[in-house]
């Protein structure tokens, strides 16, 4: 650091290096004279204090041009703030080159987490802009101000002070910094396959700016959905923060850590599905993706085999928790608050949460959860049955009776022996509806029972908020590309269904065909499908919570989404059904990032709902936005003035999400009621043995 009274362009030649003298000779306005000494105090690495802010709203328009600036929190001279800028590989911004008012106004960083500073350096010549009156003004330059650069170059960044690493150098682009590729395990290769994780050791530095492998997966997934080959070694993570804080800035952002979907078998953090950062820069929230291991090599266990001491099982699950361990240890230096994590994750993240609410060592390592679309009517396993059963087939393909063996195969052999264990496990397992060969495996250990028993002995999380919610129609996502004669209803049925549901469900008043629409076949299954699985069974779950819980429990239906087919017959693409992983790109407001998808304002505005809902309850544990204006509480976003209630047992409030979201009350519930009263929904495995 150079720090010197400058009276002269002499002094100034001793004091700084070339690059910055020549930016000095290039400030026109900026005159240095004996009667007006400026002090200058310049950091080489000016890769702190920085903050990405943009006015995000979602639109097609603000994905293909998005415009954004950098904030940087250390206050400096103009000289400093120019430099600064420039060694960002950036300019100081100009209010006329952004919708510099927007990002300003519009932005958390000045709207609620408070500045002492009324003013900003921009533009040139000691040019700054008015926080408080969003006016341009001039000041004198000596003064000590924040700046904004522009923010157009993609450009390394560093972080500082991890626990893992001494110096992770990120990148950043229009919405956050990201690092990527981040080693939170030890590669399970070798005598570390089929093992539980074990924490990578602290390295002196890392290269974050590329996404780390994607753990090996389910045959014929296209990688290209997740943008790095697969490998083994693949217990990466990745973090994307709107802010590198300076050194002491008490900067505190929450955290939400995204547990991917994609049934046990396939995708990774690094998914375009799961791009967050629009989740980021709209949020001001730190987001974390990772990748835990999948199929056999994260869910494989023989008990009557292999000891658990040696083959534990739930790999996966352990593979989890070690990853939460590490962002409770590193999140800091990103900006996160360790004691605001809020775990998100659909359809098998969202089973993992599941999971995660009953592992008494994983209570700690997080506040609030976002569970989208869990099949919270189908039980974990159970070893003494699916997983022993699915182990002891995998060991027969695999010709193998000890760890040993299963360590020493090639990776070839065990994906296509998994492949060959999904293939026994659909022709033996009667709920075509679900199709689930994976799951968490109660192993009286890591997981000591299943969730519905845990529930009931009131052993869930005391500690969690938690968010349950579903898409109106999940199981249309595995019904036929065509609508179904009416002469195949009960075959249909029998395909879908345990027999002795299929009896009860078709004498039932609740799930009766119309014959009078076409595709009544479809539309039947699906509904009973969803309120045995899904719906029903969630709301049994949480009256069985304790009631203090419940005020801290809130369920929804996303009534609206954006679906990944456009085939005009396909169920899921038909108007108004609203299917499985629909809620996905929407939770992210990342439609234009998925090839081919698109988004109208519609979808943004939609979008802007949910993404608001879900970062407000992250950062508080309700999802209801609201500032204060007036000394009242009023929804900055009209489109979340709907107040969302929370759960209890009288009327079963639902936050039906749509274009306009309505709370709803007792929906349903009559058939609910059947379906409890005939024990359809039992908690019990449908696997024949």
């Amino acid at each position: 650091m150079c720090k010197k009274t400058l009276r002269s362009l002499r002094a100034v030649s001793t004091c700084l290096a070339p690059s910055t003298l020549l930016l000095l000779l290039l400030i026109p306005s900026l005159i240095i004279t004996d009667a007006a000494p400026l002090t200058l105090s310049i950091l080489r690495s000016q890769t702190s204090g920085v903050h990405v802010l943009r006015h995000n709203d979602l639109t097609a328009e603000a994905a293909t041009h998005p415009t954004s600036v950098l904030y940087l929190s250390t206050p400096r001279n103009f000289v400093e703030a120019t430099v600064a800028c420039l060694e960002l590989k950036e300019d100081l911004a100009i209010e006329e080159s952004a919708s510099l008012k927007d990002i300003l106004v519009g932005t958390e960083t000045f709207n609620h987490q408070g500045t002492s500073f009324d003013q900003v350096w921009i533009g040139n010549g000691c040019q700054t802009y008015n926080l408080r009156t969003h006016t341009i003004g001039r000041t004198h330059c000596q003064t000590k101000l924040p700046a904004v650069c522009t923010n157009k170059t993609p450009a390394p960044i560093q972080v500082i002070g991890a626990k893992a690493f001494g110096t992770v150098i990120g990148t950043r682009d229009s919405n956050s910094f990201r690092f990527l590729g981040l080693p939170y395990a030890q590669p399970p290769v070798g005598a570390l396959r089929f093992r539980p994780p074990k924490p990578a050791p602290p390295a002196a530095s890392h290269d974050a700016r590329q996404y780390g492998a994607v753990c090996p997966q389910e045959t014929g997934t296209d990688n290209r959905l997740n943008q790095v080959a697969d490998s083994e070694d693949c217990l990466f993570l990745n973090v994307f923060t709107p802010s590198v804080k300076a050194v002491g800035e008490p900067l505190k952002l929450p955290v939400i850590v995204y547990i991917h979907g994609g049934g046990f078998k396939q995708y990774g953090g690094s998914s375009i599905f799961f791009e967050p950062g629009n989740l980021v820069s709209r949020g001001r929230v730190v987001v974390v993706t990772f990748n835990y291991r999948l199929g056999l090599l994260g869910l494989l266990e023989n008990e009557s085999t292999i000891p658990r001491s040696i083959l534990p099982g739930n790999l996966f699950l352990r593979d989890q928790i070690l990853a939460l361990q590490w962002v409770q240890d590193n999140i800091a230096a990103f900006g996160g608050d360790p004691s605001k994590v809020t775990l998100m994750g659909e359809s098998a993240g969202a089973i993992s949460i599941r999971a995660l609410l009953v592992i008494p060592q994983a209570f700690s390592l997080y506040r609030n959860v976002i569970s989208q679309s869990d099949v919270i009517g189908a039980p974990f396993h159970e070893a003494s049955t699916t997983s022993g059963i699915m182990g002891q087939t995998a060991m027969e393909i695999l010709q193998c009776v000890d760890l040993p063996c299963l360590q020493a195969l090639p990776l070839e052999a065990i994906i296509k022996a998994q492949d060959q264990v999904i293939a026994h496990y659909y022709k033996v397992y009667i709920r075509r509806v679900l199709m689930l060969p994976f799951l968490p495996t109660v192993d009286h250990d890591l997981l000591p029972a299943d969730f519905y028993a845990l529930a009931q002995q009131k052993l869930v999380n005391p500690t969690a908020h938690i968010m349950w919610g579903s898409t109106h129609d999940e199981n249309g996502i595995v019904m036929p590309p065509q609508p179904v004669d009416f002469s195949q209803y009960h075959a249909t049925m029998v395909e879908y269904f345990r027999d002795d549901r299929v009896a009860l469900l078709e004498h039932s008043p609740y799930y009766q065909p119309n014959w009078k629409d076409p595709d009544t076949v479809r539309v039947t299954v699906v509904k009973a499908s969803v309120d045995l699985y899904f719906y029903c069974p969630r709301f049994l779950l949480a009256e069985l919570l304790p009631s203090q819980q419940q005020k801290n429990l809130y369920t929804f239906r996303f009534n609206r989404g954006k679906p990944l087919t456009s085939t005009p017959t396909d169920f899921c693409a038909i108007d108004g059904h609203v299917c499985h992983f629909a809620d996905v790109v929407v939770s992210f407001g990342n439609a234009m990032g998925i090839p081919g998808l698109g988004q109208s304002e519609d979808d943004a505005r939609f979008a802007r709902q949910v993404v608001d809902r879900f970062v407000t309850f992250a950062k508080t544990g309700d999802p209801n936005p609201m500032v204060q204006r007036d000394g009242k509480g009023v929804a900055e976003n009209a489109d979340v003035s709907v107040q969302w209630e929370p759960f209890w047992a009288g009327n079963r409030p639902v936050l039906e999400l749509a274009l306009a979201s309505q709370m709803s009350y007792n929906e349903n519930v009559e058939a609910c009621k059947w379906v409890e009263a005939q024990h359809v929904i039992s908690f019990e495995s449908d696997y024949k043995t």
